[in-house]
């Protein structure tokens, strides 16, 4: 019997824990889809992307690599000159200045506010 209520208490022990981290990684999920669905709707709003491209989502990708520069240094106004110079290498009409301010714009507000210059 007491080896059997240790293996209890053992494994209400690790169902707790996998309860904790479970719930942990539940909570942070709903925060950072929140943030790309807001971003996606922002960008597609302006003209960028659009709702029915199954790609629409490789736009996030570019929201974090905005993120990226802004948090190693860049000015939001040189990565937005970047965008625009960038996009007229594509065979898609190149970006405006205002559209590239946007992006930048919403990539600090719904990606990471934190990379906003001080």
């Amino acid at each position: 019997m007491a080896i059997g209520g240790a293996m209890i208490r053992r494994l209400g022990t690790l169902l707790a824990v996998g309860a904790l981290i479970c719930g942990g990684v539940a909570a942070a999920i709903p925060a950072q889809a929140q943030g790309a669905d807001d971003f996606l709707n922002d960008i597609n709003g302006i003209g960028i992307g659009s709702h029915d491209d199954p790609h629409n989502f490789d736009l996030v990708g570019l929201g974090n690599a905005i993120c990226w520069r802004l948090y190693t240094g860049d000015t939001p106004g040189h990565v937005a000159d970047d965008l625009v110079t960038k996009s007229r290498s594509d065979s898609r009409a190149p970006l405006t200045p205002g559209q590239a301010t946007a992006e930048v714009d919403f990539a600090l507000t719904d990606l990471c506010p934190d990379a906003a210059p001080k």
